[in-house]
Formats: structure tokens, C-alpha cells, sequence
């Protein structure tokens, strides 16, 4: 039996090696390669599927070996796009994630000030801290960008992108995908977006967007298709060669648990499994047991959530888009010159005598 870190480390390259994963990745390079300066690529999944590995294995693949970096330039750039403190997405913060990762010698959120503590005030150190701090967001802007222009910086990618609708209201929500795309447009560098099926209400909102945006959806394994289950139960196979499971137990036997558990998405594969190898060190157990991997799999509320947010993005891709004159959300129709309340100007009819119609055919007057 493997030491349990070699099988740990085994297991997470796993998830790496199946078809849809590198189907994705292949595409997801491809546009990366050959969008012109100032195109933006998002990358949609499910949650588990595959997206920051996806987005790991991209950054390496694009930027190559550090070493090989000219002296000076990043090539290549990722953050996560995160929430502040109350929960909404703070554009300002976001500018001084992305400053940190281009590696601006004064801006950051947690990067250190390029000196050494000893031998300088702290409370220089502090003041210095609280005026980077306190730039306006223009100033940062215009920052990043140049920081950007020198490093030399190709790709930026961005993980975490549904938290783009955590910004108050949809317009809003739009308006940071829209300094996104001017971002992009300013600087020349391609803006890859890594997020679940939460973005898409956005995504495709406003014209300008859509003619610059592309959108790669990482799926999962579908049971109505035959190559995929075939291709599914592979993943399993290659699962139980490297787990200790218990004396005649095969993920591949429990093909049809495991997709109901799992939806078909790897990555919700991997949770459970190694959900159910942490039960069997827990246990100081030396095998792993069906009760295991069943007590390892998601409760039935969880299920619910995970269906909910999967089928109803993909639902959102194969459905018809909205016509181009539907009322959104955010923008309710109103009637011109009349308050809301009002009641419409149209006469009451006179006495109890019908209003005025169409007279059937054949009937006398």
C-alpha cells in the first residue's frame, strides 16, 4: 500500500486526465492563442468541474518556465476575483489584486512594501501602508495599466468570475464586466474569466459584449451519451487502481450510485472520494468500504442544490436566447407621462348599454 501523502498527490493528478478536461483545455488554448490583443474568453462549468485546475494548468502552459521569463516581464497574470468583507465585489480591491499580481513595486493587498523593516520606523512603514491604500481607483487604474504595458503582461486570468453579480444590482454587475472588457481594450492583453453557470445572465446582456466575448463551457459526463459513460467508468477504473478499497470492490460496480451522486462531474468525484479515504484513516481503518464512500456522498439537500445549479445553466446554453425587445429584470416597462398607481385614461362605458363590437356574421343589426 502507498504512503498515504504519495496517494493524496496521486489522486489530485487524476482529475487532470480525462476527455472533457483536456477538450476544454485544448479550446481554451487554441482562442487564448490566436484572439486578437483585447478579446475576452469565459470559461463556464458546473461547481467541481474542473475550472481552477483548468486554469492552473492554462497559466503554466501559456506562460511557460519562469526562468525563461525576460528579465522584468510577466507574461501572465491570475487572481482570484473576491468579495469584500460584506460580501460584494469591490472594484477597488480587485485593481489592487490585480497590481499584486503584475507585481507593482508599491501597490497590493498583501504584498509587502518593497523594503526591509529593519532600520526604518514602523510608523513610516504604517503611513506608507495607509497612502497606498488611499489612492483613488482612477489613480490605481491608470496604475495597473501601465504596470501591465511594462511588464509586458499577454493573458490575464480570472477565477472565481460569478462573484462579478455580487455587486449590488444587475446593471452594476454588468458595468464591472464592461471596465473588465475596457481593460482589456487599453491595455491589448487577452482576459480569460473562469466561473459556474451564475455569470451567464450577464454575459450575454449587452451587444458590444457579445461581439468580443467567447464563452467555452467545461462539461461534465452525460448519461445519455454512450461515450461518455464509457469514458466515465475509466475515470472510475482508474480510481480504484489507486485507492485501498475493501477485498472485491470496484468504483466501476457502483457506476450508477456514483453518477447519481456526482451528476457526472469529476471534481465531485474526487470530493467523494477522497471524502470517503479521509472516513477510512479516521476509522484507522486499512480499506475502504461501499458504507464509506455512500456516508461520503452528498445529502440529499446538497444533491438538490448541486442539479439545480448545473441543469439550470445548461439549460440557460441549449435554451433560446430572449428577444430583443422582452423587459429585463432591472429594467421594468413603464407607460410614458403616467406615474405608477395611475390608472389607465380609457372611459368607463355609459350607463349599463355594452360596449361597442364586432357583429358576428349573419347577425341582424
Amino acid at each position: 500500500m502507498k504512503p498515504r501523502s504519495d496517494l493524496c498527490r496521486d489522486l489530485n493528478r487524476l482529475v487532470w486526465s480525462h476527455k472533457r478536461f483536456d477538450e476544454a483545455l485544448n479550446l481554451v488554448r487554441s482562442y487564448a492563442t490566436f484572439s486578437p490583443p483585447g478579446s475576452m474568453v469565459l470559461v463556464v462549468g458546473a461547481s467541481g468541474a474542473g475550472k481552477t485546475t483548468l486554469l492552473r494548468q492554462l497559466q503554466r502552459e501559456l506562460a511557460g518556465s519562469v526562468d525563461g521569463w525576460p528579465s522584468g516581464t510577466i507574461p501572465i497574470a491570475a487572481t482570484p476575483i473576491c468579495n469584500d468583507v460584506q460580501g460584494l465585489f469591490n472594484s477597488k480591491n480587485f485593481v489592487l489584486r490585480l497590481l499584486e499580481a503584475v507585481e507593482h513595486p508599491f501597490y497590493g493587498v498583501h504584498q509587502r512594501l518593497p523594503f526591509s523593516s529593519q532600520g526604518i520606523d514602523r510608523g513610516r512603514m504604517l503611513a506608507l501602508e495607509k497612502i497606498r491604500l488611499s489612492y483613488s481607483e482612477p489613480h490605481l487604474r491608470i496604475a495597473l495599466e501601465k504596470a501591465i504595458e511594462y511588464r509586458k503582461t499577454r493573458y490575464v486570468l480570472l477565477d472565481e468570475a460569478q462573484h462579478l453579480l455580487k455587486a449590488g444590482s444587475t446593471l452594476k454587475a454588468v458595468d464591472n464586466l464592461d471596465c473588465i472588457k475596457g481593460l482589456a481594450d487599453r491595455t491589448g492583453v487577452v482576459v480569460i474569466l473562469f466561473g459556474t453557470f451564475e455569470i451567464l445572465p450577464i454575459w450575454n446582456r449587452s451587444a458590444q459584449l457579445n461581439r468580443r466575448l467567447q464563452d467555452i463551457v467545461l462539461h461534465r459526463y452525460y448519461r445519455d451519451d454512450h461515450a461518455d459513460l464509457v469514458c466515465f467508468e475509466q475515470i472510475l477504473e482508474s480510481y480504484s487502481q489507486q485507492l485501498p478499497l475493501a477485498q472485491g470492490l470496484s468504483l466501476r460496480d457502483l457506476n450508477e450510485f456514483l453518477y447519481n451522486s456526482t451528476l457526472g462531474i469529476i471534481g465531485e468525484v474526487a470530493r467523494l472520494v477522497i471524502g470517503a479515504y479521509s472516513r477510512m484513516v479516521a476509522a484507522d481503518a486499512g480499506a475502504i468500504t461501499k458504507n464509506m464512500l455512500q456516508a461520503a456522498a452528498h445529502s440529499p439537500a446538497k444533491l438538490l442544490t448541486l442539479e439545480r445549479e448545473t441543469l439550470g445553466g445548461e439549460a440557460m446554453l441549449a435554451g433560446p436566447p430572449l428577444l430583443s425587445n422582452s423587459p429585463t429584470p432591472t429594467q421594468p416597462q413603464q407607460t410614458k407621462g403616467r406615474r405608477r398607481g395611475r390608472r389607465s385614461p380609457v372611459r368607463d362605458p355609459v350607463s349599463r348599454r355594452e360596449s361597442v363590437r364586432l357583429r358576428e356574421p349573419g347577425e341582424s343589426q
